[in-house]
């Protein structure tokens, strides 16, 4: 109590006494959307569009064209520096978007770091263009590229649910002149979801662009600053537009593999496998709006493999999905949170606990989304191995929408094993029951609460629940989540950072612009406070937690970020913790620490980042350092190498000195957008484990891939290689 009446209470009398006083100009003010949307047309082709970036066709000549942006950084509302004008085409096939990104400083000015499909949207000069084809002014269905055609796509839902991974089947090619850029964007009506219609239709639009070297972002028709360009209550009408009618929509997509796998132990070869298999995907459309996709023998050999991280906290780490599979629409089977729990998370089918690959016989999804309401069900079965059972995996997902932008929904998932001769299996299910009120523009309400059940081997039958409810707007935001998580919760096919608990978090922060002290290359200065605290669920005695202050907050004009935390840490153990081979005795800890983090201008050829934090750690001290620098001279080729380490002072029952190093070289090369490789390299002293990774890819097709990948995986007296070649080929009907 001495800490919150001496320290805590003064500082935030310091930091938000003063909200009354917000600015509430038209530069940093906010604003509902328009009554009446204004009105955009798109021109139907009579000729041939080429797709190479120029906009060179009569038809270009003849579409209307889309001028008035304004500014949403660094001013909102005023006249963009950078001007851009926007055309729209279609024919039966594509519907055409081409936009002129003029930059008098032409090709010098630009900034774009690699060639990466979903590259970074705050690091590259940027157009893009998001959908709303049932404008309904809930979900968008985004499209974006740079000055060198490099692809990023992604699925939105409420402006909540961002499925960044998800792929389409389209194509962009830009062009640099001296006068700024253009690009052509091609996209299948058919990678689109839109209603029935039988004559002409409207659709909710919106564009972004970003010029990133003066970190300008402005956008047509505008939306506050506090948003994002997904927020498709800010949209134009986009009319004159015919779509075609529903038809056959078929994807077949195959593939066929050759991996070689070694294994070695103290320097003996216990193993060498070649394998050759064959697999694929099919999607089928009944409907503009629904989508059937069935995989066999499904292979992710491609994909990125997880970093290896040395974790010191209490809580399980969450890696991220980054098969294709399971990407798409991912957001329906959303539920919980991230930071507490979820119901389901396709991980958790098809890799173990360290991430190795579970052989999948096959795998079946259906979804549907409308104006009406979103259903999703998916089905997998999961080959068994030396370690697991083989398993039926199921999970389905309904979502009604109702009023401006709400919904409830129920997720229920399934998983059955199958039980062998020394193993007996587990049944689980769990049934979550979601939703989201969007009170105002600003302020929205989410909620879930699930239930679990395990028969089996194991026996146990649990809840969990979670609140979220969050206001922002251009000077002020917070937000309040509250979680529960019961000793017995068990979501087999979801992921728990751990179980028997009550937590609550708060964040309040201000954001300050144009304050007279302040110097010019500061944008804006965005003090606040954070509560993260944990509780016993039967007592309510304080797990662990801590209060920190970040009165130092600054976002510079270049997109810099400095930021410095004071940090309260309250730890209550009532069994021993072993981080890293320290062993740590129960008992009640509290320590203070200070959190110093900088990073440059990451869209430079040159940048970095450091995050330094020193203080107490239990019964001891820590400094924990992680850094990265990289170089980008251009898209073609970029290198950056991170550094992490910990050095532990005094700590755990035996007053362990002990220091940790974690080192990533990365190196990416690459001709074009379709032709590309990366390499990475991890060593981690805590374990004393090393990670290769090289993967070369060329899309010869779109969405079609040769793929070469290494992989090595080595300890002290362990390691396991696996070299591969994947051949994939889409074709749609």
């Amino acid at each position: 109590m001495f800490l919150i009446k001496k320290l805590v209470i003064p500082i935030l009398l310091l930091l938000f006494g003063n909200l009354k006083a917000q600015d509430t100009t038209n530069y940093s003010g906010d604003f509902a959307p328009p009554a009446k949307p204004v009105s955009i047309y798109a021109l139907k082709a009579t000729g041939n569009i080429v797709l190479d970036g120029r906009l060179t066709e009569a038809d270009w000549a003849k579409a209307e064209s889309i001028i008035r942006f304004v500014q949403v950084e660094p001013y909102q509302g005023e006249k963009p520096k950078y001007p851009t004008i926007v055309k729209i085409l279609f024919d039966n096939k594509y519907i055409y978007v081409g936009a002129y990104c003029k930059d008098t400083a032409g090709k010098k000015d630009l900034r774009v770091q690699d060639f990466r499909r979903d590259f970074e949207y705050f690091e590259n000069d940027l157009f893009g263009v998001a959908f709303d084809p049932f404008n309904k002014k809930r979900n968008a269905t985004a499209f974006q590229t740079n000055p060198y055609g490099a692809l990023r796509d992604l699925q939105v839902f409420d402006d909540l649910v961002f499925d960044r991974e998800w792929d389409a089947l389209w194509n962009a090619r830009s062009n640099i002149t001296d006068s700024g850029w253009t690009c052509e964007m091609a996209i299948p009506w058919k990678t689109l979801r839109y209603p029935k219609t039988v004559d002409s239709t409207t659709w909710g639009i919106n564009f972004i662009r970003i010029a990133r070297k003066q970190n300008e972002a402005s956008a047509f028709p505008g939306f506050p600053r506090s948003f994002d360009s997904y927020r498709m209550g800010y949209v134009a009408l986009l009319k004159g537009i015919k779509p075609p009618p529903p038809s056959t929509n078929i994807q077949i997509n195959p593939y066929w593999v050759n991996q070689l796998n070694t294994q070695n132990e103290t320097g003996v070869k216990k193993a060498n496998d070649f394998t050759t298999k064959f697999g694929g995907e099919i999607k089928y459309s009944p409907t503009v709006h629904s989508a059937l996709d069935f995989t066999i023998n499904t292979d992710f050999a491609q994909a990125d493999a997880d970093r290896q991280v040395n974790n010191l906290t209490r809580f399980s780490v969450l890696f991220p999905e980054r098969r294709q599979f399971f990407l798409e629409n991912a957001g329906l089977f959303n539920a919980g949170s991230e930071y507490i729990y979820r119901p389901f998370f396709s991980r958790s089918i098809g890799l173990d606990n360290d991430g190795n690959p579970i052989p999948i016989d096959a795998g079946l999804r259906y979804t549907d989304k409308n104006t009406n309401y979103s259903l999703g069900a998916m089905y997998v079965h999961q080959r068994n191995s030396a370690a697991t059972l083989a398993s039926n995996n199921s999970v389905v997902s309904f979502i009604k929408n109702y009023g401006r932008q709400n919904n409830i929904g129920i997720l229920v998932t399934s998983k059955i094993e199958e039980a062998n001769d020394s193993i007996k299996a587990d049944n689980n299910t769990t049934i979550t029951l979601t939703g989201v009120n969007r009170i105002t523009d600003k302020l929205r309400f989410s909620y879930s609460v699930s239930g679990s059940q395990t028969k089996g081997l194991n026996k146990d039958d649990g809840f969990a629940a979670n609140t979220s409810l969050a206001y922002d707007a251009n000077n002020f935001a917070w937000v309040w989540n509250t979680g529960i998580i019961s000793k017995e919760y068990n979501p087999q096919l979801g992921f728990l950072t751990r179980n028997d608990f009550v937590k609550n978090f708060v964040d309040i922060y201000l954001v300050k612009r144009k304050q007279k002290w302040l110097p010019k290359f500061i944008r804006s200065w965005e003090p606040g406070v954070t509560v993260d605290m944990y509780q016993n669920i039967t007592n309510l005695k304080l797990q662990e937690g801590y209060i920190g202050f970040y009165p130092l907050f600054f976002i510079f004009n270049n997109g810099a970020k400095f930021v410095s935390t004071i940090q309260f840490n309250w730890q209550n153990l009532t069994s021993n913790f072993n981080p890293i081979g320290i062993e740590i005795a129960a008992g009640n800890y509290q320590y203070n620490s200070i959190n110093a983090n900088f990073a440059s201008d990451q869209s430079s050829k040159f940048s970095y980042s450091a995050d330094i934090t020193a203080g107490g750690y239990y019964n001891g001290k820590i400094v924990s350092f992680v850094g990265n620098i990289r170089y980008a001279p251009s898209p073609h080729f970029a290198a950056n190498i991170s550094y992490e380490t910990n050095q532990l002072k005094q700590v755990g029952i035996n007053k362990e000195n002990l220091t940790t190093q974690l080192v990533t070289p990365n190196i990416r090369m690459a001709v074009n957008p379709r032709l590309q490789l990366n390499i990475f390299y991890q060593y981690n002293t805590a374990t004393e484990r090393s990670r290769w990774n090289a993967r070369f890819s060329w899309e010869y097709k779109p969405l079609s891939y040769i793929y070469l990948v290494f992989n090595e995986n080595k300890t002290t007296n362990f390691r396991q290689d696996a070299t591969i070649a994947k051949i994939s080929y889409l074709k749609q009907f």
